[in-house]
């Protein structure tokens, strides 16, 4: 019999035991969780592996197994942050078929859906797990426009995109098809965009209201303007000084007269993270140099040796110590003989044996505090292994960043460098800890106003306040 047929069998048991009684027992209610959670984590496990196998050897033929079987029932789950928080990737099923696994899907939302009009009856724990389960229905793109939104874009689904035909988020970051397309991708994210929002935001206003749904904060906006203000000072200082050093560097071949920023200069794609311009704006050059890179290659490091030290980091914290399939599996630097996505991603492969980190990893100390960030995923992967698959995933979308960031700040202080034998001495001076400041201010202080201009174009897209011919012209206008 296969897997799904003995899904069946379990679930038309469990309502034959039931149809005789008025209202379904919490007992009969866990009995179904104890029954879909194992098929669900084998399916969950599946597609991440399937996403790894294309991640990590990104081939056209990868790329043809991962649509086809995705086009063949389209997808599955609700955790897919989870399992890897990906940049250009298209995640599907591999070895399973897709017809199987997208019904699986429906199954188990229709059987879950039977125990709804009790869930005041459970305990909160079963009632919300058996709410996340049935939640995967509230929207659809037909079989038509899917498969030619896949054969269009190579993009990034977030959670809740992975169950059946239900993809919520398709269209957040797009990249055009890695072999060529005939399609123009910017014109066919114009037409989904525009077409699909009144089906696929059921119970929200737009995009936006979706995406900010996942906080659970009414006044999320709000909040967010406040923080900012709260934070605009200290901004505001930080990039006037940028300004200064950049103008001493370059001199008349850039432009400060604006007052802004060339995105060209800052060291990043995005001209988010400022961090690359240290060397520049080190505010006390005689005082200790808290970038240990130098120190780093001073001392034979070697990549697996910065993430040992790193998983040492934690269990120091008491702990769990990666498991050894963490090691066999992971992969830590970058291939010569393929092609690889090299953002840095952390994987949970939901058997509660196997988690992943893929980066190509150079000895800095930049992607040394970015392995601490992502073992934080890994961590927090760890630590929640033994809930119900609905439950693994982090408070919201910003909650495991968050952990990873706190990890990272924690290993980036002189105090912990010296303890590690980074630097010689403990420095507790003025100099030093500006230096050390400033060394963060250019990562965290640097990013927020970035993000959130990013978002409140975003969200006045979606919101239809910016016709298309004048997206770049206001995107550029708010940042």
């Amino acid at each position: 019999m296969s897997s799904l047929g003995m899904f069946r069998l379990l679930a038309g048991l469990l309502v034959a035991l039931s149809a005789g009684a008025d209202a379904y027992s919490e007992e009969e209610a866990q009995e179904y969780l104890d029954n879909y959670n194992p098929r669900a984590q084998f399916f969950i496990s599946e597609f991440a592996l399937a996403g790894w196998d294309y991640s990590t050897n990104i081939t056209h033929h990868n790329l043809e197994i991962v649509i086809f079987v995705t086009v063949g029932e389209h997808a599955f789950g609700s955790n897919l942050n989870s399992v890897g928080q990906t940049d250009y990737e298209c995640v599907a099923l591999y070895e399973v078929e897709g017809e199987e696994y997208a019904e699986f899907a429906a199954v188990a939302a229709e059987e879950a859906n039977k125990f709804t009009p009790y869930l005041n009856d459970y305990t909160e724990l079963v009632a919300r797990e058996l709410e996340f389960i049935t939640d995967i229905g509230d929207a659809i793109l037909d079989d038509d426009d899917f498969a030619h939104s896949l054969f269009s874009f190579n993009f990034q689904p977030t959670k809740g995109d992975m169950w059946g035909r239900f993809w919520n988020n398709l269209y957040s970051i797009v990249e055009p098809y890695p072999n060529g397309t005939n399609v123009d991708v910017t014109d066919e994210m114009i037409r989904q965009v525009g077409k699909k929002a009144p089906i696929v935001f059921h119970g929200y206003p737009d995009y936006g209201a979706y995406w900010r749904a996942n906080y659970e904060d009414e006044n999320l906006e709000e909040d967010m303007w406040h923080m900012y203000a709260d934070i605009k000072p200290l901004y505001e200082k930080l990039h006037a000084y940028v300004r200064y050093r950049l103008k001493e560097v370059y001199g008349d071949k850039i432009n400060l007269d604006k007052g802004c920023l060339p995105a060209n200069v800052l060291g990043d794609m995005w001209g988010r993270f400022w961090n690359n311009l240290y060397s520049i704006v080190e505010p006390y050059p005689n005082g200790t140099n808290v970038d240990v890179t130098d120190e780093m290659i001073r001392q034979n490091y070697t990549v697996d040796r910065m993430f040992r030290m790193a998983d040492d980091f934690f269990i120091s914290m008491g702990m769990i110590e990666a498991p050894p399939e963490f090691w066999a599996e992971s992969m830590f630097v970058k291939p010569t003989d393929r092609l690889v996505e090299c953002h840095a991603t952390a994987w949970d492969f939901y058997n509660q044996i196997d988690f992943r980190i893929r980066m190509c990893t150079e000895v800095n100390m930049d992607d040394f505090m970015t392995i601490h960030h992502e073992m934080g995923h890994i961590q927090y992967y760890l630590q929640y292994k033994h809930q119900p698959v609905e439950f693994r995933d982090g408070a919201n979308e910003g909650f495991h960043e968050a952990v990873g960031e706190v990890i990272a700040m924690s290993a980036a202080t002189t105090q912990h460098l010296y303890t590690i034998g980074l630097l010689h001495e403990n420095p507790d001076d003025y100099a030093s800890d500006i230096n050390f400041l400033m060394k963060q201010s250019l990562t965290m202080v640097a990013t927020l106003p970035f993000s959130i201009a990013l978002e409140k174009w975003r969200w006045e897209v979606f919101r239809y306040n910016i016709p298309y011919e004048d997206w770049m012209k206001k995107w550029w206008e708010i940042k």
